[in-house]
């Protein structure tokens, strides 16, 4: 089977959910497996233990799905460093005048950030941002980039 690394450019940076969810479904069925047990296998394949990991959707919209910060950091450190690690960086979003390169997403009380920042002295530094339950009146946007140009 060929690999699906043609697949990562339709769906970042303007996220096509019904791409993503459709990406899943493949990847179970190139398996003959559950597709979040097929991804998890993949990445414990590549030394990260999850922990209370639960995969119910390729989109990420379920509520019920969940990862936590650094395993999510993991999986985005591994794709950049696999042999399709650029075309993985590529797909990203820029900001900061480019030293960010990251993947956003938000729902009602939920925002995240994951990515790679190249600090001043050309470092590449894998994060992961997330705000659970949070206040409708902190604007997490600001303070994410504030952040982030303080590390930087």
């Amino acid at each position: 089977m060929e690999p699906l690394t043609w697949s990562s450019k339709p769906i970042s940076p303007q996220t096509n959910n019904l791409e993503a969810q459709c990406l899943f479904y493949t990847i179970g069925q190139s398996k003959r497996t559950d597709p979040a047990e097929a991804l998890k296998n993949f990445w414990q394949e590549k030394g990260i233990t999850f922990s209370g990991l639960r995969l119910i959707d390729g989109s990420g919209l379920a509520r019920a799905t969940m990862i936590r910060p650094l395993d999510l950091a993991l999986v985005n450190h591994h794709a950049r460093r696999g042999p399709h690690g650029d075309r993985f960086k590529q797909s990203l979003s820029t900001y900061l005048d480019g030293s960010v390169r990251s993947k956003l997403g938000a729902m009602s009380g939920v925002k995240t950030d994951v990515g790679f920042l190249t600090t001043q002295d050309g470092r590449e530094l894998v994060y992961c941002l997330m705000a659970n339950g949070l206040d409708p009146a902190v604007n997490f946007w600001p303070l994410r980039e504030k952040l982030l140009r303080g590390i930087r």
